[in-house]
């Protein structure tokens, strides 16, 4: 109840919104560190460098979207998956697109876990969504977009609505809600928010050949050996890895995955998974003694 409260005071009124934000169990779509703070009205971290919206701002798109039984709901940015599990309590069926696979997975076994079978997840591109996928009563678009393009309005039917966050991608955007009509596309200016960009193609994954034929190397313990402390919190030892150069493996030399985007790191040079196809980059060259390559993103 107290959730609701504090949705109802920033001015939350429709009573089914409501009963599907106290319904969807936030504290499942959160990383374990938050948990605490699942409830707290503002954005929390999660893979891949996105966030998943503040209680607020996921409830008054939702509201704005007015909602019913029979809609088919297209969610552009799956994230945690949590703006998808509100929207399936209130519409027919959701279909939300990711970029990213390991967001996009980890979602699906959520609403498996919560029995919501009204919600499809797809890895796809945002920007270039299949013709196959037909048209929509709403699309809701959960990263900031530059501009909102023909082709995403013209997968609405008739009467149907569009809202998404308007704007630059390093500063504040507007939320803008869009109603396609038989003859026109109107417009209105609803509240400021502040999301992450929204970018173009699919997520690469990191050298995923060889993790399927080295799975056995992979270790769930964090690496404490890490050379540098940003490292340890995120980082796991995979296995040692050759010189693309000469094919011998020179000493052990540790590999570590972070949770997300990063930088490949290394003292004298850097290692590069074969196949890949990710740009690395040496930090400090000459000025570190280990010699390791690893993904790593900075603590804030």
């Amino acid at each position: 109840m107290m959730f609701q409260l504090v949705l109802r005071r920033r001015g939350i009124s429709d009573q089914g919104v409501l009963r599907a934000m106290e319904e969807v169990p936030r504290e499942l779509f959160v990383e374990d560190k938050n948990r605490d703070s699942a409830y707290a009205d503002m954005p929390l971290p999660i893979l891949c460098g996105q966030t998943i919206s503040q209680p607020f701002v996921v409830a008054y798109m939702t509201e704005q979207l007015q909602l019913a039984k029979s809609h088919r709901v297209l969610e552009i940015g799956t994230g945690s998956g949590y703006q998808a599990a509100v929207l399936s309590r209130l519409a027919g069926s959701v279909l939300s697109v990711e970029r990213y696979r390991r967001l996009a997975e980890t979602a699906r076994e959520r609403m498996e876990k919560l029995d919501y079978h009204n919600v499809e997840v797809m890895l796809g591109d945002g920007f270039h969504l299949p013709a196959t996928i037909g048209s929509f009563d709403r699309i809701i678009i959960t990263a900031a977009i530059e501009q909102v393009s023909e082709d995403m309005t013209a997968r609405l039917k008739s009467g149907g609505l569009l809202i998404a966050p308007v704007g630059p991608h390093h500063a504040a955007q507007t939320l803008i809600r869009f109603q396609r009509t038989e003859s026109t596309v109107t417009r209105r200016e609803l509240i400021a928010v502040r999301f992450v960009p929204m970018l173009p193609g699919v997520a690469r994954e990191l050298w995923p050949s060889w993790r399927r034929r080295n799975a056995a190397a992979l270790s769930p313990a964090p690496c404490k050996s890490a050379p540098d402390k940003r490292f340890a919190d995120f980082a796991w030892p995979l296995a040692a890895w050759p010189d693309p150069d000469t094919g011998k493996t020179p000493g052990v030399i540790p590999l570590w995955q972070g949770q997300g985007d990063g930088w490949a790191a290394g003292s004298n040079r850097v290692w590069r998974a074969p196949g890949s196809g990710f740009r690395s980059r040496i930090r400090e060259p000459g000025k570190s003694d280990f010699r390791a390559i690893g993904l790593f993103r900075p603590s804030p």
